[in-house]
């Protein structure tokens, strides 16, 4: 939930700098790291319990991140350097990040 709300918000400040082609990729992988962090979300829960804790998670993540901004999405350069190396190894092995994260908790393949 946290990538996904790292690259909603980095998405926002790529929009307000006006550079939509960029923009574009991180909304995509905002909706990844969502796929991801709901197939997490759905062990031990129903469907729509799983949607509802990781759209609650990922608003929660939003509004922190824009409280650390400050409401101003121009110097997001905090956020990549806490962010950005971490939600791109969860984007390319989410298993293996689940794991070393909750090693109590197995993602399904």
């Amino acid at each position: 939930a946290v990538c996904s709300a790292y690259y909603a918000v980095i998405q926002a400040a790529l929009i307000n700098a006006g550079d939509t082609d960029t923009a574009e990729r991180y909304r995509k992988q905002s909706e990844v790291a969502y796929q991801y962090a709901s197939k997490y979300a759905k062990q031990g829960r129903t469907d729509e319990m799983a949607r509802k804790e990781t759209i609650s998670k990922i608003q929660m993540h939003v509004q922190s991140m824009m409280v650390e901004l400050r409401n101003d999405t121009t110097n997001v350069s905090t956020l990549r350097d806490r962010h950005s190396y971490k939600c791109k190894v969860a984007m390319e092995e989410p298993v293996e990040f689940g794991k070393m994260f909750h090693p109590e908790k197995q993602m399904m393949d």
